[in-house]
């Protein structure tokens, strides 16, 4: 028999009596807490935006010395 465990519950009223040590009651809501390594929207969502500013900031980057490379600058002449 297959029981499905979201990480996060309104009430535990889904969930069998013996398996309601593993949440741990946040607020108004339940969080599964006893498996490690499970992500939740949550962290899925942060690592997302790290990722996104991440990638702009590349961008940014490579831009900003386009501009030395349209000229034929290498850095070596740019630190002389």
């Amino acid at each position: 028999m297959a029981i499905e465990l979201n990480p996060i519950e309104d009430t535990l009223d889904a969930i069998p009596e013996h398996l309601h040590e593993l949440y741990t009651q946040e607020g108004d809501k339940y969080k599964l807490t006893a498996v490690k390594g499970l992500k939740t929207s949550e962290d899925v969502a942060k690592l997302s935006e790290a990722l996104r500013k991440e990638r702009s900031d590349l961008a940014a980057a490579k831009s900003e010395l386009s501009a030395y490379k349209d000229l034929q600058l290498e850095p070596s002449a740019i630190l002389e």
